[in-house]
């Protein structure tokens, strides 16, 4: 038995001989068995990472793609944000800090939530 890991492809394979394969079928969610006319030759395991339901390479690509669209002025509108650049955001943000104290830790979390109302 030889077993593949594709990090970048967050895929697992598991080849149960060297017989080649001539068809697949998939089993459950991200689970591909492949079969030959003697029986199963191997078995491939797809989201190895953390599960088709909850893909983190999927959610970290939307965060970046979300935010490469907060980059860009002409989409930053569409997504009902402010026409701000990264610039202008952080000063807000540093304003939004000193004027709280300038603390890390705050233990006002109304006045934290009241504030995050203006962003």
């Amino acid at each position: 038995m030889l077993v593949r890991v594709d990090h970048a492809a967050d895929a697992v394979y598991l080849n149960l001989t060297d017989r080649p394969l001539k068809d697949s079928d998939e089993v459950d969610d991200g689970i591909v068995v492949d079969y030959d006319e003697g029986g199963i030759v191997g078995i491939e395991m797809l989201c190895s990472m953390c599960g088709p339901k909850f893909c983190s390479m999927k959610i970290t690509q939307d965060v970046r793609d979300y935010a490469a669209m907060l980059n860009d002025p002409a989409k930053r509108a569409v997504a009902g944000a402010e026409a701000l650049t990264a610039e202008e955001g952080m000063k807000q943000v540093s304003r939004k800090f000193i004027d709280m104290g300038a603390e890390v830790y705050v233990d006002k979390a109304a006045a934290v939530k009241e504030s995050n109302k203006a962003l």
